[in-house]
């Protein structure tokens, strides 16, 4: 798996754990145990902040790129008017901080 491969998880992730947390209200509802459901949501939560860990192990440049992109769920031209940049170099340092997180994940 690459990089952006990598950290495209996390929207689904999101989703994942949003749908596990209304089957846990609703087996609560009609009384199934939900030990079961909840120790998949934690994995689940694991799983996604294992993600942000290595995210935070970047540069700040390159943490903030990503962050903003895949956890906060902005566009690129949101993330360069943020961040002060062109669009032309967000999406430059976009591709640099998904090679830079490649490595972390690749050297794990």
């Amino acid at each position: 798996m690459n990089a952006k491969e990598y950290v495209q998880q996390i929207e689904k992730l999101d989703s994942l754990i949003k749908n596990k947390t209304f089957e846990i209200e609703r087996a609560k509802e009609i009384g199934i145990d939900v030990s079961g459901i909840h120790n998949e949501k934690r994995q689940l939560i694991n799983t996604r902040q294992e993600i942000i860990d290595n995210i935070q192990k970047l540069s700040p440049d390159h943490y903030d790129v990503l962050h903003k992109t895949y956890v906060q769920g902005k566009r690129l031209y949101e993330v360069a008017g943020e961040m002060d940049i062109s669009y032309s170099y967000a999406t430059k340092l976009h591709g640099w901080a998904l090679q830079a997180l490649n490595r972390i994940i690749n050297s794990a």
